[in-house]
């Protein structure tokens, strides 16, 4: 769509979008690229116009985080369905594990994790769009690379006795029973926890160095409920921050897109 602009044409955002779209195409055709890395270009152009679309607000923001909250539910259901044994798992106790002791009463940090993620939601739901885009994105990469490291990589680990007949006692042997020991590395206690922490402190919040606090107790549990060995907490570190990283890149990289698509 071409404008009359003060006896220059003015072509639409929307229109250059869809014209270079389409010489992509063409020269994609020309040159013989039908191959996958071709039409790799031809979506990754697409997925340009589609978030332009929503930095336009012709999609409710609303609407945009309830889709986000709907496929991280979706894919965190999958760890249930992932956390089965097949073969022969991976068993990765070093010498540290020995030295660290069964305290039954961290299992409330350990459960602490599903109050962060509901908080965590209340709070980046109130952030702009961008952000929310970036937080539920990262959750997703830290989730899907957690299942391909399940899938190729499954871990087992072995849980000690839990004797005690106190109340956390009693919660650890119920998390023991509904929880499979399987699937232990990366640890997505850890990656949550680590991931909510680089988020709170991404929106600028007074209160991260709370949250980090409440962190390293959620991670400390990991270990000391035995529910994970110690590489499993390194593993989560890394995806974490791993996920942090590349999902900055991206929501970056496509908003860096769309602002020069919107200019005139």
């Amino acid at each position: 769509m071409v404008f009359g602009t003060k006896g220059r044409g003015f072509e639409s955002p929307r229109a250059r979008q869809f014209r270079s779209y389409i010489s992509l195409t063409g020269e994609i055709r020309q040159h013989r690229l039908h191959n996958s890395l071709g039409y790799g270009i031809i979506v990754s152009n697409l997925s340009t116009c589609v978030y332009f679309e929503m930095n336009q607000k012709r999609i409710p923001d609303w609407l945009i985080k309830c889709v986000w909250l709907v496929v991280i539910v979706l894919l965190a259901s999958g760890y249930f369905l992932l956390n089965k044994p097949r073969g022969s798992p991976h068993i990765l106790e070093i010498a540290l594990d020995d030295w660290i002791p069964l305290v039954p009463g961290f299992v409330f940090p350990y459960v602490s994790l599903y109050l962060l993620l509901v908080l965590s939601v209340w709070r980046f739901l109130k952030v702009e769009t961008k952000l929310f885009n970036l937080a539920a994105l990262a959750v997703c990469i830290d989730l899907v690379l957690s299942y391909i490291l399940y899938i190729f990589f499954q871990t087992r680990i072995e849980r000690p006795v839990v004797s005690g007949s106190d109340v956390s006692s009693d919660i650890l042997r119920w998390i023991y029973s509904i929880d499979e020991p399987f699937n232990a590395f990366p640890s997505l206690h850890t990656s949550s926890a680590v991931l909510c922490t680089l988020l709170w402190r991404r929106v600028g919040s007074r209160f991260w160095p709370i949250i980090l606090i409440w962190a390293v107790f959620i991670v400390a549990s990991t270990v000391l409920t035995k529910q994970h060995y110690f590489v499993d907490i390194l593993g989560g570190m890394a995806v974490a921050i791993a996920s942090y990283y590349v999902a900055t890149k991206l929501v970056r990289s496509v908003s860096k897109s769309s602002e020069e698509v919107a200019e005139p």
